[in-house]
């Protein structure tokens, strides 16, 4: 029997919640250092401490650093692939995500998770808000800590 939590090893913590008790516990990259063009492995991993009562959709976004400009956008999905209504409480869900770098230039960029109460037609006013550990708020787009260099 693996031992609990060992889904987690080798990744980076960041335990984050949002106000419905959608967390994100965890993430891996598969590199940090890249050339333009090439593909970047992210898988996430979150969790729910109640049942959810809406099906939350995400967006995840490659953002410049320095100017904050938003290099990459994904479509909007199910965190993991299937409806957050059907999520157990307290039971991990991997959410793996390959994202394509073919129109970032070199740089120096972060990764952006925001998530969204809506089915359709997503608007800014629709994305939830994270909290720390502590409760303080974050804001409505979490910043992973991931520093990602593009090179020619």
């Amino acid at each position: 029997h693996a031992r609990p939590g060992h889904a987690l090893d080798n990744t980076f913590a960041v335990q984050s919640r949002t106000e419905t008790g959608l967390e994100l516990l965890s993430y891996q990259v598969s590199t940090t250092e890249l050339q333009a063009g090439d593909n970047l492995d992210l898988t996430l991993a979150w969790r729910t401490s109640r049942p959810l009562r809406a099906n939350y959709r995400l967006q995840i976004q490659v953002r410049d650093v320095e100017q904050g400009a938003r290099w990459l956008e994904t479509d909007l999905t199910h965190p993991g692939a299937y409806p957050t209504r059907r999520w157990l409480p307290n039971r991990f869900v991997r959410d793996y995500h390959a994202l394509h770098l073919s129109n970032v230039v070199p740089g120096t960029y972060q990764i952006a998770v925001e998530v969204y109460s809506c089915d359709q037609n997503c608007t800014p006013e629709d994305r939830l808000t994270f909290f720390d550990e502590s409760g303080q708020a974050i804001g409505q787009t979490l910043l992973l800590p991931a520093i990602l260099n593009v090179k020619n």
